[in-house]
Protein backbone atom coordinates (compact mmCIF):
# COMPACT_ATOMS: atom_id res chain seq x y z
CA UNK A 1 0.00 0.00 0.00
CA UNK A 2 1.35 3.38 -0.97
CA UNK A 3 1.15 6.33 1.41
CA UNK A 4 1.09 8.77 -1.51
CA UNK A 5 -2.73 8.78 -1.68
CA UNK A 6 -3.33 9.15 2.05
CA UNK A 7 -4.54 12.48 3.51
CA UNK A 8 -1.82 14.83 4.72
CA UNK A 9 -3.88 16.54 7.45
CA UNK A 10 -6.90 15.92 9.67
CA UNK A 11 -10.23 16.78 8.10
CA UNK A 12 -12.06 17.13 11.43
CA UNK A 13 -11.52 16.36 15.11
CA UNK A 14 -14.56 14.93 16.89
CA UNK A 15 -14.30 16.22 20.46
CA UNK A 16 -16.70 15.54 23.29
CA UNK A 17 -15.99 12.32 25.18
CA UNK A 18 -14.72 12.58 28.75
CA UNK A 19 -11.86 10.10 28.86
CA UNK A 20 -10.80 7.44 26.41
CA UNK A 21 -12.73 6.60 23.25
CA UNK A 22 -12.83 2.81 23.01
CA UNK A 23 -14.38 2.37 19.54
CA UNK A 24 -15.64 4.34 16.55
CA UNK A 25 -17.76 2.86 13.76
CA UNK A 26 -19.07 4.32 10.52
CA UNK A 27 -22.49 3.41 9.17
CA UNK A 28 -22.78 1.56 5.85
CA UNK A 29 -22.63 4.60 3.58
CA UNK A 30 -20.05 6.46 5.70
CA UNK A 31 -22.25 9.49 6.39
CA UNK A 32 -22.41 8.99 10.17
CA UNK A 33 -20.09 7.76 12.89
CA UNK A 34 -20.81 6.26 16.32
CA UNK A 35 -18.22 6.49 19.09
CA UNK A 36 -18.24 5.04 22.59
CA UNK A 37 -15.99 5.17 25.60
CA UNK A 38 -15.11 5.12 29.25
CA UNK A 39 -17.50 8.00 29.96
CA UNK A 40 -20.41 5.53 29.51
CA UNK A 41 -21.80 7.36 26.51
CA UNK A 42 -22.38 6.71 22.83
CA UNK A 43 -22.10 9.70 20.52
CA UNK A 44 -23.51 10.12 17.04
CA UNK A 45 -21.48 12.32 14.65
CA UNK A 46 -21.50 13.76 11.16
CA UNK A 47 -17.78 13.22 10.57
CA UNK A 48 -17.65 15.11 7.28
CA UNK A 49 -18.81 18.35 8.89
CA UNK A 50 -17.29 17.61 12.32
CA UNK A 51 -20.67 17.97 14.04
CA UNK A 52 -21.84 16.15 17.18
CA UNK A 53 -25.49 15.17 16.61
CA UNK A 54 -26.60 13.31 19.75
CA UNK A 55 -25.35 11.71 22.98
CA UNK A 56 -26.87 8.53 24.37
CA UNK A 57 -26.38 8.19 28.16
CA UNK A 58 -27.55 6.09 31.12
CA UNK A 59 -25.28 3.10 30.63
CA UNK A 60 -24.14 1.57 33.90
CA UNK A 61 -20.73 0.61 32.55
CA UNK A 62 -18.18 1.91 30.09
CA UNK A 63 -19.19 1.10 26.52
CA UNK A 64 -16.40 -0.81 24.80
CA UNK A 65 -17.96 -1.25 21.37
CA UNK A 66 -21.05 -0.32 19.42
CA UNK A 67 -22.53 -1.68 16.19
CA UNK A 68 -25.49 -0.49 14.17
CA UNK A 69 -28.03 -3.33 13.93
CA UNK A 70 -30.58 -1.34 11.95
CA UNK A 71 -31.72 2.25 11.50
CA UNK A 72 -33.48 1.99 14.87
CA UNK A 73 -31.20 -0.24 17.01
CA UNK A 74 -27.62 -0.24 18.28
CA UNK A 75 -25.81 -3.20 19.86
CA UNK A 76 -23.71 -2.17 22.88
CA UNK A 77 -20.88 -4.16 24.43
CA UNK A 78 -19.19 -3.44 27.74
CA UNK A 79 -16.94 -5.18 30.24
CA UNK A 80 -17.46 -8.77 31.31
CA UNK A 81 -19.39 -9.70 28.16
CA UNK A 82 -22.43 -7.52 28.86
CA UNK A 83 -24.52 -6.96 25.74
CA UNK A 84 -27.39 -4.56 25.34
CA UNK A 85 -29.60 -3.21 22.58
CA UNK A 86 -30.38 0.49 22.46
CA UNK A 87 -33.52 1.52 20.59
CA UNK A 88 -33.17 4.88 18.89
Amino acid sequence: MSVAGLPKKEANVLSGHEGAVLAARFNGDGNYCLSCGKDRTIRLWDPHRGIHIKTYKSHGREVRDVHQLSRKKLLLMSRFGYFGVLKL
